[in-house]
């Protein structure tokens, strides 16, 4: 299976026109034109979205629920949830790095890096939360613990939705 499909091909004859001397002297201050016959090329491609999606989202998914079952972690166990995000964080940016390098130099944020930053604080806030559970564990208030962790559960479940809801519907028309 192809990676790309063929869009489309223009081409042109065109005329390149310059106004160099071409070192000769005689010519400065002059209005000498050259006029140099020319041919362009466009190919237009599109990528096979679902394909590089599938390759480079897939694993960031996934790793996407390391923090949201660290949320799930039972409260006696509530100081080893930062830790294990921190690995899951750390695995993300390598992630980030190795996508970054298999794409042209770009000076723009692409749409793969938003995703990642999506993660990225995702990953903060389970981070946060597993801190103050353990606060609120050592200072005996476990009740107020379990209620936190059920919302932060809630708010990690949204806002997966809510990326997965805008990039459906941001590039559904580019899938193919």
């Amino acid at each position: 299976m192809a990676k790309s499909l063929l869009r489309g091909i223009r081409y042109a004859q065109e005329t390149f026109r310059t106004t160099s001397t071409i070192g000769d002297p005689r010519l400065l201050n002059t209005n000498v034109r050259t006029d140099y016959p020319a041919f362009s090329a466009t190919i237009a491609m599109q990528r096979r979205s679902i394909v590089f999606l599938v390759k480079n989202l897939l694993p960031l998914f996934m790793l996407s629920f390391v923090p949201l079952m660290a949320l799930y972690f039972p409260h006696r166990l509530s100081r080893e949830r930062p830790p294990v995000v921190v690995s899951a964080l750390i695995t993300g940016i390598v992630l980030l790095v190795g996508n970054n390098n298999q794409l042209p130099e770009v000076g723009y944020t692409t749409a793969l890096d938003y995703r990642f930053y999506v993660f990225f604080c995702l990953s903060l806030f389970s981070i946060l939360l597993g801190i103050i559970s353990a606060r609120l564990i050592l200072k005996r208030h476990k009740p107020l613990a379990v209620k936190l962790d059920w919302i932060a559960r809630f708010l990690y479940y949204v806002m997966i939705l809510c990326t997965i809801a805008r990039y459906w519907f941001v590039f559904r028309d580019s899938l193919s």
